[in-house]
């Protein structure tokens, strides 16, 4: 830093760190990086210094660049499963699936899109934020409950899967209830069954 370099190569940086620690020294890089008006280039698997940190993300897979943008363009907007996997808390759910123009058929279930597809099959996934809780629709068991401070995640069972679902912490549920929800059909994404690749649809 003395030297004034034009371009910061960190490899990991704060892999070996804990929690706490870890949300300190992303505020110190940050504050650095305004300060030198120079390029970081980090290296992460975290999924959370990816997001927080970067103002343009590279998501790479066995040296392949994926995509490369706006960490919240590429968390809307993933090229590939593989992208829309990696971003995110938690995991995205995803099903098998088979569209046929804007309807989505899943394990008896079906769903009208905003879009038009050509028949095949897909892959469907969805990100936990966007299960919502409903009078009626697929009935499942909690089988899981965390609670994060202000956020809370519950385990969902239904039929033979296991999804994870953002709920409001003040909403009352508890352990093995089970809760009918449903998909948000506008936040469902897409993808080629074969190369994952996503599929945007007409």
């Amino acid at each position: 830093m003395v030297r004034r370099p034009k371009l910061f190569l960190m490899d990991e940086a704060f892999s070996a760190l804990d929690t706490r620690l870890k949300a300190q020294l992303r505020l110190e890089l940050a504050k650095l990086y305004q300060q030198l008006d120079a390029t970081f280039l980090y290296v992460t698997h975290d999924r959370l210094e990816a997001m927080t940190l970067a103002d343009t993300l590279i998501v790479m897979k066995e040296g392949v660049f994926q995509q490369i943008g706006d960490p919240l363009k590429l968390y809307r907007d993933p090229a590939n499963l593989f992208v829309a996997a990696f971003l995110g808390t938690y995991e995205i759910n995803t099903l098998q699936a088979y569209v046929d123009g804007n309807i989505l058929a899943f394990e008896k279930e079906c769903i009208k899109l905003s879009n038009t597809y050509e028949a095949q099959e897909v892959i469907m996934a969805i990100r936990p934020e966007h299960l919502i809780f409903s009078k009626e629709g697929m009935r499942g068991r909690i089988v899981l409950v965390e609670h994060l401070g202000d956020e809370c995640y519950i385990r969902l069972a239904w039929q033979d899967h296991l999804f994870y679902m953002k709920v409001d912490r003040k909403v009352n549920i508890q352990l093995y209830d089970e809760v009918c929800f449903r998909f948000d059909p506008k936040e469902i994404l897409l993808f080629d069954k074969t190369s994952e690749q996503r599929l945007l649809g007409k």
